[in-house]
């Protein structure tokens, strides 16, 4: 190609993106005036000599003195992921204007254009230019379904003769599309291909099977991560794919059509496969099989994922309690679990309870010891959490999510009919339990009309028999009155230390009175640990341990003289 031609469509390509040839600059255009080194190097020295520097003694490198291998990477890690379908192209156009050096660089390292195909508005040459420079590598290829591609383009054809050699695709969906573009690359063997993100905007699921069948023509072997919003693929095509890793099924609007969403019994389908699978997230896309067809698929027993690391699921309760008969997953995956309260759920559903509840416990390992539960509200869903000993993260995660900030009536009953079905089941792993973490909405606004969580948590902590600490992540825990009710002497007899936030509600008469009230009707408790942020400590200066002795002493001036007081800096 001649070398005017490709200057032409680097002009072109700037402005499409950038709307003038002068809105090119970028931040990344200054790296060559960067120093990477705070103090100068002696010239004589070996390190230098390694940089291939030439710079005078004295004068400190800049980053031109970098050898091409490291110059290269550190682009590569400006150019992902990219703000735009055309960001990566035409930064490595910006880049290559900085110096005769960068230029040099960005044209002749192969793997920079890999990472740089797009289609939205891009001149054929420049995208034929892209394509080239980018061998022998596997390439990333994005573009957004819209009427800017036709199939009958030049560059659309040039897309699908080099599909073969796409590693990551990642397309959108506009709203007014059906998403007829993608179907064509949707039919192709796709055996580089590794990642795959495919998003349809709008309130609405697309079943990809029935627009494209079948999935890159039942080849991608090499697919590792899948991630589909508002569209979906049945899981009996999932074995298909033998080194899936990460699945994602999400489905972000309040309309589908209900066959669109994954019938739950299809997991059946995919025994003896998905054994690479560590990743799993089915988001608000699970369609319930009839109870005669559950039934009749019942005896072909369960779905292990022995690899599985992280699952999340979002579904109704009939979705959670089937797909908790149906999977099997390893005791140390971690899993987050919210069931959906319907909006039209009357008091009538009670029984709803006990379904609920048990579908909770088939998601928490019974063979696991949990030295820690917190309780909390997650927007509109109370929350529960259980950690094991070491871990930072919850290992299980169940969520109640209330479709309304107007509480529907009898809400709170059925969550306390859950809790205690739910401390039956489970009453072994929660018995060993030592610390109880909690945040209830009291003085503050809350987003429900009434504080659903203590209804809960409140048989959950009667088989915490061994539980001594209890830690309020919020001082307006202690407005609320139901936390007498919560943490009763019959329910926590063993209670022996509270810890509270060192903030400006504890401080006030509404949190201060509830701890006050609260030590004098369990005096078993012995010490009041006041949690005290970095900042505040900061700000305190060197006198912050007097003045927080001083300010906890007034607080405390109406606390029994049997309570010790500490405190710890600490979120």
């Amino acid at each position: 190609m001649a070398q005017a031609s490709v200057a032409q469509t680097e002009h072109a390509a700037r402005r499409t993106s950038n709307g003038s040839a002068e809105a090119q600059v970028r931040p990344v255009s200054q790296l060559a005036e960067l120093p990477f080194f705070e103090t100068s190097l002696d010239p004589k020295s070996e390190h230098r000599k390694s940089l291939g520097a030439t710079t005078i003694q004295g004068a400190r490198p800049t980053i031109l003195t970098l050898p091409p291998e490291l110059l290269s990477k550190i682009i590569a890690n400006t150019l992902s992921p990219p703000s735009s379908a055309s960001g990566n192209a035409v930064e490595l156009l910006n880049i290559s204007h900085v110096s005769s050096y960068f230029r040099d660089i960005t044209v002749n390292e192969a793997s920079l254009w890999a990472i740089a195909p797009y289609l939205n508005a891009v001149h054929h040459d420049f995208l034929e230019t892209i394509l080239e420079r980018s061998q022998p590598y596997a390439i990333n290829l994005s573009f957004t379904d819209d009427a800017s591609l036709v199939e009958e383009s030049q560059v659309w054809r040039q897309a699908v003769s080099n599909f073969h050699r796409v590693s990551r695709l990642h397309v959108e969906v506009i709203e007014a599309s059906e998403g007829g573009i993608l179907g064509s690359l949707f039919s192709i063997s796709a055996p580089a291909l590794k990642e795959c993100i495919i998003h349809f905007f709008g309130n609405r699921i697309v079943p990809l099977d029935d627009l494209f069948p079948p999935s890159f023509n039942n080849n991608a072997p090499s697919l590792r991560k899948l991630d589909l919003t508002n569209c979906s693929i049945r899981p009996e095509r999932y074995p298909g794919f033998h080194n899936l890793r990460d699945l994602t099924v999400m489905h972000l609007g309040s309309r589908h059509n209900d066959l669109a969403l994954l019938p739950a019994d299809g997991f059946f389908l995919c025994r003896d496969s998905l054994h690479s699978l560590q990743s799993l997230t089915l988001y608000s896309c699970i369609r319930v099989s009839d109870s005669e067809s559950a039934a009749g698929d019942s005896f072909q027993g369960p779905l292990h994922l022995p690899s599985l690391q992280h699952f999340a699921l979002k579904t109704t309760i009939e979705g959670c309690s089937t797909l908790g008969k149906i999977l099997r997953l390893p005791t140390a995956c971690f899993r987050v679990i919210t069931m959906t309260i319907s909006p039209h759920w009357v008091p009538e559903q009670l029984d709803d309870a006990v379904i609920a509840a048990e579908a909770a416990a088939s998601f928490i390992p019974a063979e696991l010891e949990y030295t820690t539960c917190a309780g909390g509200m997650w927007g509109l869903a109370p929350s529960l959490y259980l950690f094991t000993a070491g871990q930072p993260t919850a290992s299980v995660t169940i969520r109640f999510d209330i479709p309304t900030p107007n509480t529907p009536p009898d809400l709170d009953l059925f969550l306390l009919q859950v809790g205690r079905v739910l401390a039956l089941n489970r009453e072994a792993p929660l018995s060993t339990t030592l610390f109880l973490h909690m945040c209830l909405p009291g003085t503050r606004p809350s987003l429900v009309s009434t504080p659903l969580l203590p209804y809960l948590l409140r048989p959950l902590i009667k088989p915490m028999k061994n539980l001594m600490d209890f830690i309020s992540q919020g001082s307006d825990v202690w407005a609320n009155g139901t936390i007498d009710w919560v943490l009763d002497q019959s329910h926590a007899p063993n209670l022996k230390n509270l810890m509270v936030p060192l903030d400006d509600i504890v401080q006030g008469p509404g949190a201060l009175g509830g701890i006050v009230r609260f030590l004098r009707i369990r005096p078993e408790i012995r010490k009041v640990t006041f949690r005290v942020s970095p900042s505040t400590v900061e700000e305190m200066g060197h006198a912050a341990s007097d003045g927080l002795h001083c300010l906890i002493q007034d607080i405390s001036k109406d606390f029994p003289g049997s309570v010790a007081l500490d405190w710890v800096v600490g979120w």
